[in-house]
């Protein structure tokens, strides 16, 4: 397996997470000017429902955002250095695949390696905690060997 620096590693996944705040955030204000009726203009049933749409889903964005926060704090207080098991803070190769245990994410690269983030609470890493390398374990009805941890 190839070896990542595990404090690149983290350094990317607050960086996935910063921008995933700054978008929620740019998102949530947007909106949320969307969601400002305009005085100037009569009372408009059909202007009055996109307000209130607009209202809705700023606070989706802004739940949005403090899930991010969440992760970003999550992040912080893992542990990332070397693991002979899978616990959170490790990085896991089955299938060719590498996978972070941490926060979930969408696939991102560091030092050229394209890593996957999941959480403790992801029904895969239920199926691979405490696993070490070699093992094997069922996962939706396949079986996979655990190449490598660290």
């Amino acid at each position: 397996m190839a070896s990542i620096d595990k404090s690149s590693l983290r350094d990317a996944l607050l960086k996935i997470e910063a921008a995933s705040i700054q978008e929620a955030s740019l998102l949530y204000e947007s909106h949320l000017q969307g969601a400002k009726p305009d005085l100037s203009e009569t009372d408009d049933q059909g202007q009055r429902s996109q307000n209130e749409q607009s209202g809705i889903e700023a606070q989706r964005f802004e739940e949005q955002s403090h899930l991010h926060e969440s992760h970003k704090e999550a992040i912080r207080a893992i542990d990332f250095g070397p693991k002979s098991f899978i616990q959170a803070g490790a990085l896991v190769r089955v299938n060719d695949r590498y996978f972070v245990i941490a926060v979930p994410t969408r696939s991102f690269y560091v030092e050229g390696i394209e890593v996957l983030g999941i959480s403790i609470d992801a029904p895969l890493f239920a199926a691979i905690e405490g696993l070490r390398s070699g093992d094997t374990f069922e996962f939706k009805g396949n079986s996979f060997v655990v190449e490598d941890v660290q």
